[in-house]
C-alpha cells in the first residue's frame, strides 16, 4: 500500500469511528448498555489475561487496553486529534508508521461496530451478562470475517508496537 492509500484508509476509519461514537451521545440508553458491555469485557479480559497485567513488560499496555479502549473514556477527542495532525503524520511518518495508525483506527471502528451490534442483540439483558450470554451474542452478531479481521488487526498492531528492551 502507498502512503496515500494509508491516508485514505485512515480518513475513512476516522469518519466511521466518529459516526459510531455519535450514537453514544445521541442515545443515552444505548450509551449505558455499551458501558455495561465494555465494563464486562474489560473485567473478563483482566481475568483471562492476568499474566499480562502482572508482567512488567506488558502491564502498561494491558492496562491502557482495559481502561482506555474498553473503559468509560471517550476516545472521540483522540480521533479528532489524529484527524488534525494527519498532514504532519503523512509528511513525517514512514509508511510503516502511517500503516500502524491506520490499522489502529480500523480496529477501533471495527470494534465499535461489533460492540454496537452486541449491545443491540443484548438489549435489556446487558446488566446480566454472563460468559454464556456473551458467547451467544458474540457468535450471533457480525460476520465471521469481521471477527477474524478484528483478531488479525490486534495481532498486527501487537507486532508493530512491540518494543524490544
Amino acid at each position: 500500500m502507498t502512503q496515500e492509500t494509508f491516508r485514505e484508509l485512515l480518513l475513512t476509519e476516522l469518519d466511521r469511528s466518529a459516526e459510531l461514537r455519535a450514537r453514544i451521545v445521541e442515545d443515552a440508553g444505548f450509551g449505558e448498555r455499551r458501558a455495561l458491555l465494555r465494563d464486562w469485557q474489560a473485567a473478563r479480559l483482566a481475568r483471562t489475561h492476568r499474566d499480562l497485567l502482572e508482567s512488567r513488560r506488558f502491564h502498561d499496555a494491558t492496562e491502557f487496553f482495559l481502561t482506555d479502549l474498553y473503559g468509560p473514556r471517550d476516545l472521540s477527542r483522540h480521533i479528532e486529534e489524529v484527524r488534525r495532525i494527519l498532514p504532519v503524520m503523512t509528511s513525517m511518518l514512514p509508511d510503516s508508521g502511517l500503516a500502524t495508525v491506520a490499522h489502529a483506527m480500523e480496529l477501533n471502528a471495527l470494534s465499535e461496530s461489533l460492540d454496537a451490534a452486541m449491545v443491540e442483540w443484548l438489549g435489556e439483558k446487558a446488566p446480566e451478562i454472563t460468559d454464556a450470554l456473551y458467547g451467544e451474542a458474540y457468535r450471533a452478531v457480525g460476520p465471521a470475517q469481521d471477527r477474524e479481521r478484528q483478531i488479525d488487526l490486534i495481532a498486527l498492531l501487537g507486532e508493530a508496537l512491540d518494543i524490544r528492551w
